[in-house]
């Protein structure tokens, strides 16, 4: 029997939920993936989480117990986050950014449809609220960006875009099912505005509604196929219900609209779970050339899959490699 500890870093600051629940106190068979969901305390958000985890969604990663293992996940106070400056006459709360980024095949990028602004011009000072409550929120202030974007939709309540920013503010207080009234408010208004089908699975995703996290990225890839974070969320859902080629196909979508470290170390551990394992060296290796967020991990990843090969002194390089990062993996 394999152990799985897991902790909360303050530990006043959320409790963790495990997915299928430990044998006992903490003991779980080999080959089983353990879904961590962590929910945050009103007021604290999910900063960074440290440990042998992939497919990291938010306040949600996995775990392959092949070992034992340990995973600390660490929380920050929204009101304590540093902000970001930004031009207060920007769209601050959208999630797209202005430019495409580059394409594996840059000689036929895809034309994008363009980005949906409001249908009927907000008024001046319910406009003013939502800029500022932009600036709460790229400053993760979430509080103060729901107080904010509560007068914008009082004086505006045809605010799509409020609505929207909101529920994701919700959303980052821990306040998921609140979160998802907000995103159908704003499909209400406007059925085809996309970024809220997205955010809505993200939530359902987060209380582990599965079907209808899918069935919403399956909504925005509708409206918008060249939508990259649809494809690499619904990637991330696939995988938890053990839809690998699902997974990889989305993940090669996403890819293929925005090449990102993430979606290439969360492909590469796609192409793991089915087998693959030159597959997965190769993405682990371009994740980390592009800046992987976890790069010890990478590196111990990567080595799994050399050893698995019979590569070992590569396996020895990247084992020594992650040691180097965190002494976790010593």
């Amino acid at each position: 029997m394999l152990n799985l500890d897991v902790q909360v870093k303050p530990k006043e600051s959320g409790t963790v939920v495990l997915n299928p629940s430990p044998i006992g106190k903490s003991g779980y068979a080999a080959g089983i993936t353990v879904t961590i969901d962590v929910i945050p305390q009103p007021g604290w958000v999910v900063e960074d989480w440290i440990g042998p985890v992939f497919s990291i969604e938010g306040t949600t990663a996995h775990v392959e117990m092949d070992a034992s293992k340990s995973v600390v996940v660490l929380l920050a106070q929204t009101e304590a986050t540093g902000s970001e400056s930004a031009s207060p006459s920007t769209r601050l709360l959208q999630t797209r950014p202005p430019t495409q980024k580059p394409y594996l095949n840059p000689t036929r990028p895809p034309t994008r449809p363009p980005t949906r602004t409001h249908t009927i011009p907000p008024t001046p000072n319910a406009r003013s609220y939502y800029d500022k409550g932009g600036e709460y929120f790229n400053a993760k202030d979430w509080l103060m960006s729901i107080e904010v974007l509560d007068k914008a939709i009082q004086l505006d309540p045809s605010y799509v875009e409020a609505y929207d920013a909101r529920g994701w503010a919700y959303h980052n207080i821990g306040q998921d099912q609140t979160a998802i009234k907000e995103y159908t408010k704003a499909l209400n208004l406007d059925p085809n505005f996309v970024n809220s089908y997205n955010r809505r699975g993200i939530s359902y995703k987060t209380l582990r509604q599965y079907q209808l996290a899918i069935n919403d990225y399956n909504k925005a890839i509708q409206i918008d196929p060249y939508f990259a974070k649809a494809y690499s969320n619904r990637g991330a859902t696939n995988v938890i219900l053990k839809q690998y080629h699902l997974s990889l196909a989305d993940y090669d979508k996403a890819i293929q609209l925005e090449p990102t470290a993430l979606r290439y170390r969360n492909r590469g551990t796609t192409y793991y779970y089915l087998g693959q394992h030159q597959n997965h060296i190769d993405d682990v290796t371009v994740a980390i050339h592009l800046g992987s967020p976890n790069p010890a991990q990478s590196y111990n990843n990567r080595g799994i899959s050399y050893r698995t090969l019979g590569q070992y002194a590569l396996a020895d390089a990247d084992k020594t490699m992650a040691c180097s990062l965190d002494s976790q993996y010593c």
